[in-house]
């Protein structure tokens, strides 16, 4: 399938463009995404992919509302990284288009995501084989501009966006580092088969948690580099005070 991209719009911002594109991965399905170009001269630079984790979307990721997440696309590219922001299925344009703290909007967003889920597995896929379907079509799609040095992609993600990250990296070699914050794949190093810990996005994998250990799944990044951060994010807090 040969994916067409749209742009929808272009903002010149203090120190870099924000760009807002949308890709058609599917026939008749659009992910949109932000696109951070930093100003300055016009050479090829290294592209960071920033995936958000249960949220409200790239609008996050993209400091444009404040989280958790900390505006960790625009953060980046005004060290000048070119960087990606998108939207995963069931989240932000594709699930709850507002805030997360908006009223209704965490288990409003909840069940939305869930049923992506559960129509994913209803038709033979994983929730996560789509998100990294369509990353792969955005990376295709950016090894063609101008501003991008293509044999330099890197995948940053926090929460499930970290999961999805190093998922990312296994699955298609063209990703080149990861920095993975705070990922529940990692997180909980209990018995073989971790039946204890849940995390919808990687245990809707069927049989996964027969045949692997979560924690070790990140060994099969070898040996490009990866960075781990669990020190700065709420629910780690939480999980600190108990």
């Amino acid at each position: 399938f040969n994916s067409e991209v749209k742009l929808l719009e272009r903002i010149e911002l203090p120190k870099v463009y924000r760009e807002k594109l949308s890709i058609e991965t599917e026939p008749g399905l659009w992910i949109p995404f932000y696109l951070f170009i930093p100003k300055g001269e016009p050479v090829k630079r290294p592209l960071v992919l920033v995936l958000h984790g249960h949220s409200s979307g790239k609008i996050e990721t993209a400091g444009i509302v404040s989280s958790y997440q900390k505006g960790n696309a625009l953060a980046l590219a005004q060290a000048g990284f070119v960087t990606v922001a998108p939207d995963f299925r069931g989240f932000g344009e594709l699930g709850w288009a507002g805030e997360w703290d908006d009223p209704l909007g965490h288990e409003y967003g909840r069940s939305i995501h869930i049923q992506d889920v559960t129509d994913n597995l209803n038709r033979g896929r994983t929730t996560l084989g789509s998100y990294i379907h369509d990353l792969r079509k955005i990376v295709s799609y950016m090894q063609t501009r101008e501003e991008v040095d293509p044999h330099r992609i890197a995948a940053a993600g926090t929460s499930m966006g970290a999961d999805v990250a190093i998922w990312f990296a296994v699955l298609d070699d063209r990703v080149k580092a990861v920095v993975a914050s705070d990922a529940p794949l990692l997180s909980y190093p209990k018995d073989p088969v971790d039946f204890s810990s849940a995390h919808i996005c990687i245990n809707s994998i069927p049989e996964i948690r027969q045949f692997f250990r979560r924690s070790e799944i990140a060994l099969l990044l070898a040996p490009r580099p990866l960075l781990l951060d669990f020190n700065d994010h709420p629910e780690a807090d939480k999980k600190k005070q108990k």
